[in-house]
């Protein structure tokens, strides 16, 4: 067995967060987060993490986004810090945010082929009505092709708090060690 760590950082900043006239905030907000810090540009970044053969990565859902790093752990002290960089100081490049743009909504658009996409969008619209739930959590293309740079960083500032975060530590780890190193 390898002596690996994970660590995933839950935060309050899902779907339901966003604000309903944007949706696919929290979903573009993650998806920017491991684009680069003020630190380290996405490049950087990235050649960090493969450098000591670890994995970044950033998501969303209904209720929450996570932040993931996993690697081996002895490098237990680089992976935390490289996840607090991320999730403590995005750079939320104009530039990367357009690209980023351009991925989801090419994402969309292939989407509307899928049927299982089509079935599950009817399904959730039927079963939730208006609850945030029944949005895709991508968003749509009008709204993505709305969301600007400053409403990713006003979402990102309001909710990627401490308050009502959770870190989740699993692996070879001693729990005063992952205590201490959190």
């Amino acid at each position: 067995h390898l002596p690996t760590l994970s660590a995933t950082l839950l935060l309050p900043a899902g779907l339901t967060a966003e604000p309903a006239s944007l949706p696919g905030t929290a979903f573009f907000t993650s998806q920017v987060l491991s684009l680069g810090t003020r630190r380290r540009n996405a490049v950087a970044l990235a050649e960090d993490v493969d450098g000591i053969g670890a994995a970044l990565s950033t998501g969303s859902d209904y209720d929450y986004a996570t932040v993931d790093v996993t690697g081996l752990s002895r490098h237990a002290t680089t992976l935390l810090d490289i996840l607090a960089e991320v999730v403590q100081s995005p750079a939320l490049l104009a530039e990367e945010v357009e690209r980023r743009r351009s991925q989801i909504l090419g994402m969309l658009e292939r989407r509307k082929d899928d049927h299982s996409d089509v079935v599950r969008n009817r399904f959730f619209d039927a079963i939730y009505g208006s609850h945030p739930y029944h949005q895709q959590k991508e968003g749509t293309p009008d709204s993505v092709g709305k969301i600007a740079r400053e409403d990713l960083v006003s979402f990102y500032e309001r909710t990627y708090v401490p308050d009502g975060s959770i870190l989740a530590l699993v692996g070879d780890l001693d729990a005063q060690e992952g205590i201490r190193a959190s």
